[in-house]
């Protein structure tokens, strides 16, 4: 009786789902409805208190609690006969912007520890984010799996699961989802506890996605032994009968046994947001959005921002051929609180070579020092791999890196990285700096159809004289320089500063100055004559016009399909006209602060906008959007 009034008195209220879920998929795409078969939908609330990760359990320390005993639906058991199943399995959950808090506490009788490599009793606890239109899609999932040593040592793992529709799977290793760990075997009480902090960007990297969706799939299995050493497992999932397994492999083609239940995370209560958002979607906190990345050499195919775009592209000190060691280095527009790196260090086996040993350093006002590191730090290629340090405030992070490679040597084997995330958020009551409106190309996306190696494409709207160009461009096909917004504008015209060296890199003959009008490019109504005037500002004016994306399409000087030459070069490509929003002069005179449910006191209700808050002059500037809540007045 007290366990069915525990279940009924629970923050989170078990939901049998009744129809399709929720959508909440990368892509748009939305959880697959198995309700008729018995799968269930799980609600958590968003927000709450942070939990200490300390191996114990506190009342209310979570904000949200389900409860799975034997006679949960859902839950299975390998040996339908066997006595020592756990009394009951509370998973504990608060979720923040940043991190899943999840505690385990496992009401079970007998428990072996771990020993060695010898497996024991353990709790295997799966996410599914990765979700697709074809089920087994769905059924991509990390798997959590947590045992304690017999000191009350944690050994922990996250296994990547690929699922094929033949119901085989590949498996890999990465305990790069992992902040804090921590595991309990209170004997007394006959309790194991096991708790983690999840860094969610990474647990979306790893899914290939760039932020978790709102619905996931999860299912966990717990191996318990009796007093005899005898073992079973005590399984929830939703269990599919013979005739569900046939109606999915008919429709789906996918060998199932199980389904995955389903997560999904609400948003708090009142529906305030506890974190302000960019336009992109990106949460303000992940700190690399709104770094200025920096290094101390680069090859020539090489760029800082390679550091921090979110692609494969790499930063290379390939050919560095200095006494003194490589650093790689972020500096952001306010203080930060940093607990943690994540580094994805890329390796050929020739020029590019994963690091000897690096140094984390922080600017702590007068000069770098040295993190704490916190475990040992190892560097595998090609992977994402997180170096924990005790927190720290600061304006600076700096990666100074011992190379494999001889320093003053040939220049082989030195560092390269293809991306580095940092772990924190912003330092308590951090004052953004006040924005500097100097164009809307500044918050621009460049894109271009084709860039020579070293005259990269984020040289558009770089401020600088360094310049994009199109030189060896072999198609027959006109090239094109794209700038995409993060929200639509009303623009009247651009400015474009072309290059021309005489001979390789000439000004154009023409340009089509074309917008995206929701369905395809069109040309721009043209206002007055254009000229291409080399290496100085040329003004093309047109009828004001809505939207994201700005191209030009160019008519180069040299011949296409030909050698290469004459083909176009930018220097500078800014536009001309304004954002589509509502927002006050005093609100962009304002300084703003970035800590919780502080903003502008103007007491209206409109949408601000911080238009540019400048980084640096060679990455993104970041645009916020926030929605204050109404000022209320007594």
């Amino acid at each position: 009786m007290k366990k069915r009034l525990i279940t009924v008195l629970l923050i989170l209220v078990l939901i049998m789902s009744a129809g399709i879920v929720p959508a909440g998929a990368a892509g748009g795409s939305k959880p697959y409805d198995y309700a008729k078969y018995g799968q269930q939908t799980l609600s958590v609330a968003f927000g709450g208190a942070t939990p200490i990760i300390d191996g114990k359990v506190g009342v209310k320390e979570y904000a949200n609690t389900l409860v799975f005993d034997k006679d949960t639906p859902g839950v299975s058991f390998s040996d339908s006969a066997f006595t020592a199943y756990p009394t009951d399995i509370k998973v504990h959950m608060t979720v923040d912007e940043q991190y899943i808090y999840l505690g385990i506490e496992v009401d079970e009788p007998y428990y072996r520890y771990r020993v060695g490599s010898t497996a024991g009793s353990y709790m295997a606890f799966s996410f599914g984010f990765n979700m697709g239109d074809i089920f087994y899609h769905c059924m991509d999932r990390q798997t959590l799996t947590f045992q304690v040593y017999q000191d009350n040592t944690p050994f922990y793992a996250n296994t990547i699961m690929v699922y094929k529709p033949d119901g085989t799977y590949t498996s890999t290793y990465n305990s790069v989802v992992y902040a804090d760990v921590a595991v309990m075997r209170d004997d007394t009480n006959q309790v194991t506890v096991y708790e983690a902090r999840l860094i969610k960007a990474e647990l979306a990297a790893l899914s290939g996605l760039e932020k978790l969706p709102d619905t996931c799939y999860i299912h966990f299995l717990n191996k318990c032994f009796d007093s005899a050493g005898n073992t079973a497992e005590f399984r929830y999932r939703c269990l599919l009968d013979s005739a569900a397994r046939a109606e999915i492999t008919a429709q789906d083609g996918w060998v199932a046994t199980f389904a995955p239940h389903l997560l999904t995370f609400l948003p708090p209560s009142d529906g305030t947001p506890l974190r302000m958002v960019d336009s992109f979607g990106n949460r303000i906190y992940n700190l690399k959005e709104i770094a200025s990345p920096s290094v101390s050499f680069a090859n020539a195919e090489s760029h800082p921002r390679f550091l921090n775009d979110g692609s494969e592209a790499r930063w290379s000190a390939a050919g560095y051929t200095g006494q003194d060691k490589p650093w790689v280095q972020y500096e952001f527009p306010c203080r930060i609180s940093a607990e943690g790196i994540v580094i994805k260090w890329y390796d050929d086996g020739s020029g590019n070579r994963v690091p000897k040993e690096i140094d984390i350093q922080y600017w702590n006002g007068s000069e770098f020092v040295s993190v704490v590191k916190k475990g040992t730090y190892s560097y595998p290629a090609n992977t994402r791999t997180l170096y924990k340090f005790n927190a720290v405030e600061t304006t600076i992070l700096r990666v100074v890196i011992t190379p494999t490679g001889t320093l003053g040597g040939d220049g082989k084997g030195m560092p390269a990285i293809a991306e580095w995330n940092v772990v924190g958020s912003l330092a308590e009551g951090a004052v953004v700096p006040k924005p500097e409106m100097t164009g809307i190309s500044r918050i621009a996306v460049p894109s271009a159809a084709f860039a020579y190696k070293t005259d990269f494409v984020y040289n558009l709207n770089d401020n600088t004289d360094a310049y994009w160009s199109a030189y060896g461009y072999t198609d027959t096909n006109k090239p094109w320089v794209q700038y995409k917004l993060p929200v639509e504008v009303a623009l009247n015209g651009c400015v474009v500063r072309w290059y021309d060296d005489g001979s390789n890199i000439r000004a154009p003959k023409s340009i089509d100055i074309q917008y995206w009008n929701g369905t395809e490019f069109v040309s721009v109504n043209k206002i007055g004559a254009y000229s291409y005037v080399p290496n100085q500002d040329n003004t093309y004016k047109f009828e004001s016009i809505n939207t994201r994306i700005l191209r030009i399409v160019i008519t180069p000087a040299g011949e296409l399909g030909g050698d290469g030459k004459g083909m176009p070069g930018i220097v500078e490509w800014n536009v001309i006209g304004y954002l589509l929003m509502e927002y006050t002069k005093n609100d962009l005179e304002k300084t703003y602060i970035t800590s919780l449910e502080k903003e502008p006191a103007t007491g209206d209700t409109a949408v601000f906008v911080v238009a540019v808050m400048e980084v640096s002059a060679v990455s993104l500037a970041a645009l916020i959007i926030r929605r204050r809540k109404r000022c209320r007045s007594n």
